[in-house]
């Protein structure tokens, strides 16, 4: 019982931490809103943010889970993000008031 608590809330931080990260809350509802994914360039420029700081969060909510990458072996090469299930599920049910309370705080410059 003590270890299923435990898994529980580690999960709930982890979860709480990135909602309240401005930038992965912004680039998972950017996925969220387009079903098929973005690619890179899509999101570099919707995001606005800059390219290291994208590709590290990108990375981040890869190794998370929370976005799933396709590469398209082309010329030239092509990455494509997509939200996954558990990403999805944090956007749209689990934690709505951290997304406001994170556009509050950027507002506020917090």
């Amino acid at each position: 019982m003590v270890k299923i608590f435990k898994e529980y809330s580690d999960a709930k931080k982890s979860a709480v931490s990135i909602i309240r990260s401005n930038w992965q809350s912004s680039i998972l509802t950017l996925l969220n809103s387009e079903k098929e994914g973005m690619f890179y360039n899509e999101l570099l420029s919707e995001s606005g943010l800059s390219p290291k700081t994208l590709s590290m969060l990108l990375k981040k909510m890869t190794n998370g889970l929370l976005v799933s990458k396709t590469v398209y072996r082309e010329k030239p090469m092509r990455v494509k993000y997509k939200i996954t299930k558990r990403g999805s599920a944090i956007v749209s049910s689990n934690c709505p008031m951290l997304f406001v309370g994170a556009e509050s705080d950027k507002a506020l410059g917090i």
